[in-house]
């Protein structure tokens, strides 16, 4: 009866060190200080891994639609005409 005992407490004990189980890598901790890989990593995760400026649009004129389809039509037909060159 002992045996049984001891041999679930243990059972519950290994369960609970297995759910509480952490695992962390880092591999800055690896690396030896004054290396200029570690300086460049430093580098790296200090200007580049930060958030920057929210992405935006930039809109130029308004939507093309069949009204300023038009009108970009007749202004090329207006300034485009040119001299009109025939073969001889």
């Amino acid at each position: 009866m002992i045996v049984i005992i001891l041999s679930l407490g243990l059972l519950a004990f290994g369960i609970y060190g297995v759910l509480n189980l952490e695992q962390e890598y880092d591999e800055m901790k690896m690396i030896p200080n004054g290396n200029s890989l570690k300086e460049y990593l430093n580098a790296y995760q200090r200007l580049y891994t930060q958030p920057s400026m929210d992405s935006g649009y930039i809109y130029i004129g308004e939507p093309l639609t069949s009204h300023t389809a038009s009108a970009a039509s007749d202004h090329h037909n207006k300034y485009n005409r040119g001299p009109k060159i025939t073969p001889q």
